[in-house]
């Protein structure tokens, strides 16, 4: 089995693992990107495809902005329909004085755009296709991370190990981080719709409906 050294190793290259790589790279850090799927083109099924205004700061600091408007991407609002009326969502202008706004894209797009660009950054090492099989520990604490593909094993050591992999993380599991939960009474379907009139402008539309 190979060792290899890296300052931050990153478990999970979906969108927060791709992000923070590359953010970390760019600082001059030697980042490994963990990804299990071994097709770049790959993304989350499960999700809906509205961005919220919170993430433009971070997505402006990236420049994936421009790439998504690239790939179709629309710059977007939302307005809830509730039992009490219409809340509507102004989010108004940054501190740099450009406007607000969320984005509709498809995952299908985004995550490979992600994929993309964290791998084209100088310091990220993307590694597509392996398995996490343990933790390497050293004097007390987590060091590394022994991961398996196909064919091969190899064990990464670094500084820093972050857990991107997703909601019951395998990785957290591993390090015996117990998960935090809390009771959740809510339901929501989200449906993609063609050709249906919008009657509040162009903004995405919510319905909340029932007695909670």
């Amino acid at each position: 089995m190979s060792t290899q050294e890296f300052d931050v190793v990153v478990v999970g290259g979906s969108l927060a693992g791709c992000t923070v790589a590359t953010l970390l790279a760019r600082k001059g850090l030697k980042v490994a990107l963990i990804e299990h799927h071994v097709q770049d083109n790959d993304y989350k099924h499960l999700c809906t495809h509205f961005i919220q205004a919170s993430a433009m700061p971070v997505m402006r600091r990236l420049g994936v902005d421009r790439l998504i408007e690239e790939a179709g991407a629309v710059r977007n609002s939302i307005e809830i329909h509730t039992p009490y009326g219409w809340v509507g969502h102004h989010l108004g202008a940054g501190q740099d004085g450009s406007p607000l706004h969320g984005y509709n894209i498809r995952r299908s797009k985004l995550d490979p755009i992600m994929r993309a660009m964290a791998s084209a950054t100088q310091g990220v090492t993307m590694m597509s296709g392996w398995s996490i099989k343990g933790l390497v520990e050293q004097e007390g604490r987590i060091a590394g991370i022994e991961l398996a593909s196909a064919d091969r094993q190899v064990t990464l050591r670094s500084y820093l190990l972050v857990a991107a992999d997703g909601r019951n993380s395998p990785l957290a599991t591993l390090a015996g981080v117990k998960a935090k939960s809390a009771p959740n009474r809510r339901f929501a379907i989200f449906a993609p719709m063609r050709h249906v009139d919008l009657r509040r402008g162009n903004t995405s539309q919510m319905w909340l409906t029932g007695s909670e």
